[in-house]
Protein backbone atom coordinates (compact mmCIF):
# COMPACT_ATOMS: atom_id res chain seq x y z
CA UNK A 1 0.00 0.00 0.00
CA UNK A 2 1.41 3.37 -1.17
CA UNK A 3 1.77 5.18 2.45
CA UNK A 4 3.05 8.38 1.43
CA UNK A 5 -0.29 10.36 3.01
CA UNK A 6 -1.68 10.92 5.94
CA UNK A 7 -4.94 9.35 4.54
CA UNK A 8 -2.85 5.82 3.48
CA UNK A 9 -0.74 6.09 7.00
CA UNK A 10 -4.13 6.39 8.83
CA UNK A 11 -6.16 3.65 6.97
CA UNK A 12 -2.98 1.29 6.75
CA UNK A 13 -2.56 1.22 10.62
CA UNK A 14 -6.50 1.13 10.94
CA UNK A 15 -6.49 -2.33 8.78
CA UNK A 16 -3.25 -3.93 10.50
CA UNK A 17 -3.52 -3.04 14.03
CA UNK A 18 -7.06 -1.55 14.76
CA UNK A 19 -6.54 -2.11 18.45
CA UNK A 20 -3.68 -0.71 18.81
CA UNK A 21 -3.06 2.82 20.88
CA UNK A 22 -2.44 5.87 18.33
CA UNK A 23 -2.98 8.48 21.39
CA UNK A 24 -3.59 8.74 25.21
CA UNK A 25 -4.87 11.63 27.13
CA UNK A 26 -3.10 13.37 29.60
CA UNK A 27 -6.49 13.90 31.57
CA UNK A 28 -6.97 10.37 31.77
CA UNK A 29 -9.51 9.78 28.82
CA UNK A 30 -9.73 6.63 27.32
CA UNK A 31 -7.21 5.84 24.01
CA UNK A 32 -8.19 5.94 20.85
CA UNK A 33 -7.70 3.26 18.76
CA UNK A 34 -6.14 3.33 14.97
CA UNK A 35 -9.49 2.37 14.00
CA UNK A 36 -11.35 4.47 16.27
CA UNK A 37 -9.16 6.96 14.48
CA UNK A 38 -9.66 6.03 10.55
CA UNK A 39 -13.69 6.36 11.60
CA UNK A 40 -13.06 9.60 13.47
CA UNK A 41 -11.58 10.90 10.57
CA UNK A 42 -14.04 10.32 8.05
CA UNK A 43 -16.93 11.60 10.63
CA UNK A 44 -14.41 15.14 10.76
CA UNK A 45 -14.34 14.88 6.77
CA UNK A 46 -18.05 14.45 6.50
CA UNK A 47 -18.52 17.59 9.07
CA UNK A 48 -15.75 19.87 7.27
CA UNK A 49 -18.04 18.66 3.81
CA UNK A 50 -21.10 20.52 5.61
CA UNK A 51 -19.11 23.59 6.49
CA UNK A 52 -18.36 24.09 2.71
CA UNK A 53 -14.66 22.08 2.99
CA UNK A 54 -13.69 20.77 -0.56
CA UNK A 55 -10.67 18.82 -0.96
CA UNK A 56 -7.56 20.83 -1.98
CA UNK A 57 -9.21 23.54 0.30
CA UNK A 58 -7.14 25.27 2.95
CA UNK A 59 -8.58 24.85 6.58
CA UNK A 60 -7.53 27.05 9.54
CA UNK A 61 -7.24 25.99 13.28
CA UNK A 62 -7.30 28.97 15.47
CA UNK A 63 -7.25 27.27 18.16
CA UNK A 64 -5.06 25.90 21.77
CA UNK A 65 -4.40 21.88 22.04
CA UNK A 66 -6.62 19.47 22.69
CA UNK A 67 -9.07 16.10 21.32
CA UNK A 68 -11.12 17.90 18.84
CA UNK A 69 -7.89 20.14 17.89
CA UNK A 70 -5.99 16.84 17.15
CA UNK A 71 -9.06 15.45 15.45
CA UNK A 72 -9.44 18.60 12.74
CA UNK A 73 -5.62 18.19 12.12
CA UNK A 74 -5.86 14.98 11.14
CA UNK A 75 -9.22 13.99 9.91
CA UNK A 76 -8.67 17.26 7.26
CA UNK A 77 -5.20 15.83 5.93
CA UNK A 78 -7.15 12.80 5.63
CA UNK A 79 -9.95 14.02 3.68
CA UNK A 80 -7.60 15.70 1.13
CA UNK A 81 -7.76 19.34 2.71
CA UNK A 82 -4.61 21.80 4.19
CA UNK A 83 -4.45 22.20 7.16
CA UNK A 84 -3.25 25.61 8.95
CA UNK A 85 -2.60 25.74 12.58
CA UNK A 86 -2.58 29.26 13.11
CA UNK A 87 -0.27 30.34 15.84
CA UNK A 88 -2.35 31.61 18.72
CA UNK A 89 0.22 34.28 20.47
CA UNK A 90 1.16 35.93 16.90
CA UNK A 91 -0.27 39.61 17.29
CA UNK A 92 -3.44 40.76 15.81
CA UNK A 93 -1.92 41.92 12.22
CA UNK A 94 0.17 38.84 11.66
CA UNK A 95 -2.95 36.63 12.21
CA UNK A 96 -4.95 38.45 10.24
CA UNK A 97 -2.24 38.54 7.12
CA UNK A 98 -2.47 34.74 7.76
CA UNK A 99 -5.51 33.99 7.30
CA UNK A 100 -5.98 36.17 4.11
CA UNK A 101 -3.08 35.18 2.78
CA UNK A 102 -3.46 30.87 3.50
CA UNK A 103 -6.26 31.15 1.73
CA UNK A 104 -8.55 29.27 3.99
CA UNK A 105 -11.71 28.48 3.02
CA UNK A 106 -13.10 27.40 6.68
CA UNK A 107 -11.56 28.53 10.38
CA UNK A 108 -12.04 25.95 12.92
CA UNK A 109 -11.91 28.36 16.12
CA UNK A 110 -12.62 27.80 20.05
CA UNK A 111 -15.15 29.94 21.36
CA UNK A 112 -12.85 32.48 23.31
CA UNK A 113 -11.13 33.11 19.90
CA UNK A 114 -14.51 33.52 18.02
CA UNK A 115 -15.05 37.36 18.34
CA UNK A 116 -11.28 38.21 17.36
CA UNK A 117 -11.46 35.70 14.55
CA UNK A 118 -14.43 37.33 13.16
CA UNK A 119 -13.83 40.72 13.05
CA UNK A 120 -10.65 39.50 11.05
CA UNK A 121 -12.53 37.50 8.75
CA UNK A 122 -14.37 40.80 7.75
CA UNK A 123 -11.07 42.58 6.31
CA UNK A 124 -10.59 39.78 4.03
CA UNK A 125 -11.96 39.62 0.24
CA UNK A 126 -13.83 36.46 0.30
CA UNK A 127 -15.99 34.17 2.16
CA UNK A 128 -14.86 32.17 4.91
CA UNK A 129 -16.85 30.06 6.96
CA UNK A 130 -16.13 29.82 10.68
CA UNK A 131 -16.94 26.67 12.83
CA UNK A 132 -16.58 27.25 16.83
CA UNK A 133 -15.48 24.14 18.27
CA UNK A 134 -14.43 23.60 22.31
CA UNK A 135 -10.83 21.85 21.70
CA UNK A 136 -12.03 20.12 24.73
CA UNK A 137 -15.66 18.80 23.64
CA UNK A 138 -16.59 14.94 23.33
CA UNK A 139 -17.16 15.35 19.78
CA UNK A 140 -17.38 18.33 16.69
CA UNK A 141 -20.94 20.67 16.31
CA UNK A 142 -23.21 18.69 14.14
CA UNK A 143 -20.96 15.71 14.21
CA UNK A 144 -24.20 13.88 15.52
CA UNK A 145 -26.07 14.34 12.55
CA UNK A 146 -23.05 14.04 9.81
CA UNK A 147 -23.88 11.52 7.13
CA UNK A 148 -22.22 8.93 7.61
CA UNK A 149 -18.62 9.87 5.75
CA UNK A 150 -18.01 6.42 2.99
CA UNK A 151 -14.28 5.93 2.49
CA UNK A 152 -13.30 9.10 -0.08
CA UNK A 153 -10.67 8.76 -2.65
CA UNK A 154 -7.27 8.90 -0.76
CA UNK A 155 -5.55 12.41 -2.27
CA UNK A 156 -2.49 11.52 -3.86
CA UNK A 157 1.11 12.26 -2.70
CA UNK A 158 1.48 15.65 -3.98
CA UNK A 159 -1.59 16.87 -2.43
CA UNK A 160 -0.26 19.73 0.34
CA UNK A 161 -1.45 18.83 3.64
CA UNK A 162 0.13 20.98 6.31
CA UNK A 163 0.55 24.97 5.62
CA UNK A 164 2.92 26.40 8.41
CA UNK A 165 4.15 29.85 8.78
CA UNK A 166 6.93 31.53 10.38
CA UNK A 167 6.65 33.46 13.20
CA UNK A 168 6.89 36.58 11.84
CA UNK A 169 9.74 38.11 14.12
CA UNK A 170 11.87 39.81 11.42
CA UNK A 171 8.77 40.78 9.12
CA UNK A 172 5.25 39.62 8.22
CA UNK A 173 5.09 35.54 8.77
CA UNK A 174 5.96 33.33 5.63
CA UNK A 175 3.73 30.29 4.82
CA UNK A 176 6.01 27.06 4.51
Amino acid sequence: MNTHTVHALIEAQAKHRPQAVYALSTEGGSPLHYADLARACRTVAAVLRQHGAKPGDTVSLVMPNGLQTLRLLLGAMHAGLCVNPVNLLSQPEQMRYVLSHSDCRLVCVAPEWEARVRAMLQEIDRQVAVLVVDPDAPALPGEANAPAAPEAPAPSPETVALLMYTSGTTGMPKGV
